[in-house]
């Protein structure tokens, strides 16, 4: 194989070695030596590798049409490259929503909790949150009052329950202040989804604990641009809204 890809790249010698090599044959032959073409196709596929060849063929039969009409060839290459391009935005967004699993520990055992009713009242979909739809006349949120969340923590059904909701801030530190989008999460969110820190800690169920300082926990993508890596990070205190 290794002396056959070398006389792919060497393929000037190779055609003269096996014309040489047909001559000389030729001429010590007192009879009929045959078909000289066909002879030298086979020593020529017995000496390299006959699919790169064809490949390396049909590329450079493909360069000199394409030379030859620059107008098509612009634009085929600009349909190639939009096309590739929409398909790439069009997996990553499928990548991302439907396809790509949560950095947790045991993604595929998460589940969302919701509660469906029938509803009082007609009420218009501009109404409705983020925590609320209608789906076939009811009903159903994902939105549960703090009281209602701890009776159903310790369920011996779940293996963990946490609680989160979004959190629109304004982030003010090193006299710099700038709007992020966060969670109010419940003590045992770490704990549950397995997440680790990189530095300092996570929140424990000590923290949920009114009397207790607010404690917040930074995501390495908001550290890197926020805060540029800092490792004095850890302690230190900002201004939430």
């Amino acid at each position: 194989m290794l002396r056959r890809l070398l006389n792919f790249f060497r393929a000037r010698r190779l055609e003269a070695d096996i014309r040489d090599e047909i001559e000389f044959h030729r001429a010590q032959s007192s009879g009929s030596f045959g078909n000289s073409t066909l002879i030298a196709d086979h020593m020529r596929d017995a000496s390299t590798i006959a699919w790169l060849e064809n490949v390396w063929r049909d590329v450079r039969f493909a360069i000199r049409l394409l030379a030859r009409s620059p107008v098509f060839t612009v634009t085929a290459i600009l349909s190639l490259a939009l096309g590739i391009g929409a398909n790439t935005a069009i997996f990553s967004l499928a990548d991302a929503v439907l396809l790509k699993q949560l950095p947790v520990q045991h993604p595929e055992r998460l589940r969302m909790i919701e509660w469906s009713s029938e509803p009082r009242f007609d009420m218009p979909s501009s109404s409705y949150d983020g925590d609320c739809e209608m789906e076939h006349g009811r009903h159903v949120c994902g939105s549960f009052s703090y009281p209602l969340f701890q009776s159903i923590e310790n369920l011996p059904q779940f293996a963990g329950v946490i609680g989160f909701a979004d959190w629109e801030l304004i982030v003010t530190a090193d006299d710099r202040s700038e709007s992020a989008l966060g969670h109010l999460v419940s003590g045992n969110y770490f704990r549950v989804l397995g997440v680790k820190p990189l530095a300092g800690r996570i929140l424990t169920a000590s923290d949920d604990d009114v009397s207790k300082p607010l404690t917040a926990v930074i995501s390495y993508r908001y550290w890197t641009r926020h805060f540029g890596h800092d490792h004095f990070i850890v302690g230190r205190v900002v201004l939430l809204n």
